[in-house]
């Protein structure tokens, strides 16, 4: 279902789906339809679940406090909600196993930390985007594990390796003629393959 104009690969169609629309595995599947009858070539952009991000962002400040507690407590109820996400809409097990064991292996990573001691838990701006980062991260690959299960062919890039940033870390801005390059030559290739 390629687009090709003058021997060049078509633009792709673009989705982008907020928060609000993965609040659950009901709204994903509702995403997923949307894009599994969309036309070809496609990128999907996702944001993290509803609400994740500030739950992150709260595990975080409760980490450096030394609230491991609540910090476990934040990780076990995100985790269960990502795998909950997974299981409703990655159906195969071919999609889903992958994507359960990328879940926990984020989540006890999470977990992981409160062992640490109190010194080493002031999390720098960098740890800090990074663990938000999280949140957006398991989104696209439960987004393309349930592509999968559906038998769409996709693949998850992360965004991680396409967005180029000013670098300053918890207010980078991105550069957007430097991120357009990235992401041209990485996901053309992606495209091109269908």
């Amino acid at each position: 279902m390629e687009k090709r104009a003058r021997g060049r690969l078509g633009a792709p169609t673009v989705h982008k789906f907020g928060g609000a629309s993965l609040d659950d595995d009901a709204a994903v599947r509702n995403a997923l339809s949307i894009v599994e009858g969309g036309p070809r070539p496609a990128v999907v952009v996702v944001s993290a679940l509803a609400g994740v991000t500030d739950s992150l962002l709260a595990l975080a400040a409760e980490l450096s406090c030394g609230n491991d507690r609540e910090v476990r407590r934040r990780a076990t109820e995100l985790e269960r909600r990502y795998v909950s996400v997974a299981r409703g809409v990655a159906r195969s097990g071919d999609a889903r196993g992958p994507v359960l064991a990328v879940i926990r292996e984020v989540f006890g990573e999470l977990s992981a930390l409160t062992r640490a001691p109190l010194i080493l838990r002031e999390l720098s701006p960098a740890a800090v985007d990074r663990v938000v980062a999280f949140g957006e991260e398991l989104a696209a690959q439960i987004f393309a594990a349930g592509l999968s299960s559906r038998g769409v062919a996709s693949e998850y890039v992360s965004a991680l390796d396409l967005v180029v940033t000013d670098g300053r870390p918890g207010q980078a801005s991105p550069d957007l003629a430097a991120t357009d390059r990235r992401v041209r030559s990485r996901l053309r290739p992606h495209l091109r393959r269908g």
